[in-house]
């Protein structure tokens, strides 16, 4: 095991934002800088503008399956300096949307396509090999491409990996590789043993997906590889230590589905901008919302991805407070300027 993912469970046993210094020396440092100015009044309710920081273009979203596509719409429409030559027509597409899991099916009706749409802003990697038209918010992997196009741009929302995996399993199986085995899963615990470690295995390896990857028996999709999310070959330890590694080195925005709203609430404190009511409780999906019945899988947890979501939830903390951010200062900003429109 590698000394860096000894520290990375060494911090999640601690499992707080006071972890060991070797662990966490440079945010503690950070913040506790930023919580001293905020205590001499530096500081408003919720961070200054002044102290935000600035997103990293062109911005990278790693679409993990099942948690939210409606954050592309926060990335596009509603944050400062992004996307701002966007086409009315697209612009319009995107906000009148019925719901966030079919704009880029839409904007595709327009012989258009994100990247073109906001030339610049997003992460455009048509030209090594990724899908003309719908590379934003595809599944694909990132292992080959993360030191030269994610680190330092990325962002990704995470979800409670036992519920991210049977919402999947509740969307026709989605990213199981069914090309790899030309048949569906004979159950969920089959299910899970295949797809479990999505995220995992998103941050580490490296196919090309398209929409579900391989999960549809549609002759359209069967032409597609196995995504990095449905790979059969069992996650590592060091991929583990890897993705960590990565999440928190490379990421500039870590959102929880759990706490949506605050995490868009964060969103905006982090990097500017007003929230907008299609970003809270109206654009989620039903299927991004249940609460699964964990049961039905025996017992069976997500241990990669486990250690992953909760390195997320440590990184989400921790930008909480060092933003200065609260449900109560949520509901006096974020959440009030939504209701209002």
């Amino acid at each position: 095991m590698s000394k860096y993912l000894n520290l990375t469970l060494c911090c999640l046993a601690v499992h707080t934002v006071h972890a060991a210094d070797d662990c966490d020396g440079g945010i503690e440092s950070m913040r506790t800088e930023l919580l001293q100015r905020k205590t001499e009044g530096h500081f408003s309710k919720t961070v200054s503008t002044g102290l935000r920081s600035e997103i990293n273009k062109p911005v990278y979203w790693l679409h993990i399956p099942k948690c939210n596509t409606g954050f592309a719409r926060s990335l596009m429409l509603f944050l400062p300096n992004m996307c701002s030559q966007m086409s009315p027509a697209a612009h319009d597409m995107l906000m009148d949307a019925e719901n966030a899991d079919v704009i880029f099916w839409q904007i595709e009706l327009l012989n258009t396509s994100c990247e073109d749409e906001c030339q610049g802003d997003l992460g455009d990697l048509r030209s090594v090999g990724y899908y003309p038209g719908y590379n934003f918010g595809d599944h694909s992997g990132i292992g080959s491409i993360y030191s030269q196009y994610v680190k330092g741009h990325g962002t990704v929302i995470l979800r409670q990996p036992e519920q991210r995996l049977l919402s999947a399993w509740n969307d026709d199986y989605h990213s199981w590789p069914f090309l790899f085995f030309q048949r569906d899963p004979n159950d969920v615990a089959e299910f899970a043993s295949v797809v479990g470690g999505c995220v995992t295995k998103m941050m580490t390896r490296s196919q090309i997906s398209h929409g579900h990857g391989t999960s549809s028996h549609d002759g359209h999709w069967m032409l597609e590889n196995v995504s990095a999310c449905g790979d059969p070959h069992t996650v590592t330890t060091e991929e583990v230590g890897q993705a960590v590694s990565q999440l928190r080195e490379g990421f500039i925005f870590v959102g929880i589905l759990e706490q949506y709203d605050l995490s868009m609430c964060l969103l905006h404190a982090m990097f500017g901008g007003q929230c907008n009511s299609l970003e809270l409780e109206i654009d989620h999906s039903s299927s991004n919302t249940s609460s699964y019945d964990t049961s039905v899988l025996d017992g069976w947890v997500d241990i990669n991805d486990g250690i992953v979501y909760a390195e997320g939830k440590r990184i989400f903390e921790q930008n909480l407070k060092l933003y200065g951010v609260t449900e109560e200062s949520c509901s006096e900003s974020c959440y009030k300027a939504a209701a209002s429109e």
